[in-house]
């Protein structure tokens, strides 16, 4: 089933890679560039998975997290993957301290990224 991804990361390539690969899956893709903003990307575009960035200028992945959580009611929150280039222990507890739904290290591979939706994926068994 196609998910509506939302990518939230500072690098413009980062975001067309993603867009392409997740495009190419079948997925419907929106962006965003900052954290600034996320919260209303909550409720405006509804998306079902967002991939964070984790280190962003300004307001960062894990403060746009929590302040988009803060801000939105639970009927508007989407699962949320961390993206990162940090090592896996550190975005595990990033993650589990952002209240985030898991990790993806950069750079993800294909078939590691799409994994990741379908774990994460509120359609999954």
């Amino acid at each position: 089933m196609p998910l509506r991804v939302l990518i939230v990361d500072d690098d413009s390539l980062v975001r067309t890679t993603l867009s392409l690969m997740l495009e190419g899956a079948g997925h419907v893709v929106s962006t965003l560039e900052s954290g600034f903003g996320l919260a209303v990307a909550f409720r405006s575009l509804r998306p079902d998975i967002v991939i964070l960035d984790v280190n962003m200028p300004g307001l960062g992945g894990c403060g746009a997290l929590r302040t988009a959580r803060e801000l939105c009611e639970d009927s508007v929150q989407p699962k949320v993957l961390l993206h990162s280039g940090r090592s896996a222990e550190e975005l595990s507890e990033i993650a589990r301290g952002a209240c985030a739904d898991g990790f993806l290290q950069k750079p993800a591979s294909r078939s590691t990224v799409l994994a990741a939706l379908d774990n994460a994926s509120p359609h999954a068994a």
